[in-house]
């Protein structure tokens, strides 16, 4: 029943629960490997390439003044969706692509995070997110630890390199 199911959720290298958003793709593309391979490639592979490319277009917006053109945008697209080396697993269908996708939204709502102000909007996202990504596989737990490692160093920086205050100090605390 239902606890066999959770139990095979949190116990499995792989969940279920990445395999629910291609029930109604495969309504379109059939039951075959073939539908399969092409439900992943269409709800999580291309998703993951757009949401990425616009994450490095933000980036590069932060440093340079300029506007992005419209064909940087499409060419970056195309060298990303062609990528063998995040295309290969897709065709062979395996589903880590579904945490590229949520890595790539975890990126995008913490790229101006001000861990100094508190905000429970933001992290109430940043923990579903997080919390997404780690039910729908395991081992992206490691880039879970990885990710707020990074971001407690860069904020304890910030908060040292800018006028101390143990409020703010605090706020930095209810943030994690």
């Amino acid at each position: 029943g239902y606890l066999s199911f959770l139990r095979d959720t949190f116990s499995q290298e792989y969940s279920h629960l990445a395999v629910f958003p291609l029930i109604p793709i495969s309504y379109i593309f059939g039951l075959s490997f073939t539908g399969y391979c092409l439900c992943v490639y269409f709800a999580y592979y291309v998703p993951s390439c757009i949401l990425l490319v616009i994450f490095v277009f933000r980036l590069l917006a932060s440093f340079q003044k300029q506007a992005v053109k419209v064909y940087e945008l499409v060419v970056c697209l195309a060298l990303c969706i062609a990528c063998p080396a995040f295309l290969w697993p897709g065709i062979l269908g395996y589903l880590d692509v579904c945490g590229v996708l949520l890595i790539a939204a975890l990126l995008h709502s913490s790229l101006y995070w001000d861990t100094l102000r508190f905000s429970w909007r933001r992290n109430l996202l940043l923990a579903v997110l997080s919390l997404s990504l780690i039910l729908a596989r395991r081992w992206y737990a490691y880039f879970i630890v990885g990710f707020y490692v990074a971001v407690g160093i860069v904020s304890l920086i910030r908060l040292f390199k800018s006028k101390f205050s143990w409020t703010k100090l605090a706020v930095l605390a209810a943030n994690y």
